[in-house]
């Protein structure tokens, strides 16, 4: 029995001579520098397989982060930027304000091309310590998060809540800010201000022309 490795195009004519054309002649691919790139193709298809199963879902949860943003006044403002990796995540900030004063919480996870990526983004504003949550003020979920609330009482533990997933092929990426403002006088307060001023006003132009009287 006749056996030939072919490794040319036109080596497969010539074996058909050989052979007379037996129908089970097949071409032989060469086993030399063609099989080298082809095995490290494989290679690395399966090294980009198993990061990128490892990057999605089934991930282990990781370890909280817990940060203390202390005694927030108006006009105080605090940005952080989170740099996740691959899982599910739910970090904490806490804090007390001074006075009683209105906050807003925003937070925002980047999408750079499926590489950083965070889907049930979600964020929460809690009265309460981490350890004993009380009542929820705010929530809101997606990619960009805003939340409100207002007339917060001092002397009151706070905190604001971040999750989500990690899943971009390096995990996830987010930024949290807070802004912190004065609650405004209700309109009735100004009324009565006004008032009281416009009193003082007229009591003030009386004794004016009571001594120019006198």
């Amino acid at each position: 029995m006749k056996t030939l490795e072919l490794t040319q195009p036109h080596d497969v004519a010539i074996a058909r001579r050989e052979f007379g054309g037996d129908s089970r002649l097949r071409r032989l691919t060469p086993t030399g520098f063609n099989s080298a790139i082809r095995g490290i193709t494989r290679c690395a298809a399966a090294c980009l397989l198993f990061l990128a199963i490892s990057a999605t879902s089934g991930a282990p949860s990781q370890a909280a982060l817990v940060a203390d943003l202390g005694t927030l006044g108006p006009g105080d403002a605090d940005f952080t930027l989170s740099f996740e990796s691959a899982g599910a995540f739910s970090n904490e900030y806490s804090f007390q304000v001074s006075e009683p004063v209105n906050i807003e919480a925003a937070a925002t996870s980047f999408n750079i091309f499926g590489l950083l990526n965070i889907s049930n983004f979600a964020g929460s504003l809690f009265e309460g310590t981490l350890a004993s949550p009380g009542t929820e003020l705010a929530t809101d979920t997606g990619a960009f998060l805003t939340l409100f609330a207002g007339d917060l009482a001092s002397d009151t533990d706070y905190f604001f809540r971040v999750s989500g997933i990690a899943d971009g092929l390096f995990g996830g990426v987010y930024q949290a800010e807070f802004e912190v403002s004065a609650v405004p006088l209700p309109p009735a307060a100004i009324l009565l201000v006004s008032a009281l001023l416009a009193l003082a006003g007229v009591g003030r132009l009386r004794r004016r022309r009571a001594t120019v009287a006198g």
